[in-house]
């Protein structure tokens, strides 16, 4: 079962590599951890994914931005962006809380621009103090 939840937030991330491929103002703290691990995610900042990812969870978080990296420069290079990213807390019961998050990733691929929507959820923890993206769920 520990697996499958591990595997929850891999594809997660897995999710968002494949889309990568293909300022907070007004938010409130589980909406900032959210934002900044989405943009973090594209941008292969392994510094900020190591603080806002569940020290649980960061060995396969990390594994695959090194895959996303790794495909990145097999195709010759691709950056990314996120446009019109909106993030929404829709649960919190103070341990654990969700965040919708709608809107589009501009990627640039061997030249040629791509604009994909996106849409999820992302599921947070409250840990010693600090919320962090996690693959557990209440």
């Amino acid at each position: 079962m520990k697996y499958l939840k591990k595997s929850k937030l891999g594809c997660l991330v897995f999710t968002i590599v494949l889309l990568f491929l293909a300022g907070c103002n007004g938010l409130d703290e589980t909406e900032t951890v959210a934002d900044k691990f989405l943009r973090a995610a594209v941008e292969n900042d392994l510094a900020t994914l190591q603080e806002v990812v569940d020290p649980n969870y960061q060995e396969d978080v990390i594994s695959a931005i090194y895959l996303q990296m790794g495909l990145s420069a097999f195709v010759g290079g691709a950056a990314g962006e996120y446009t019109e990213l909106t993030v929404e807390t829709t649960s919190n019961d103070g341990t654990y809380a969700t965040v919708h998050y709608e809107g589009k990733l501009k990627a640039q691929v061997l030249g040629t621009q791509m604009i994909s929507p996106v849409e999820g959820d992302i599921p947070l923890i409250h840990k010693n103090g600090h919320w962090y993206v996690t693959g557990e769920t209440p």
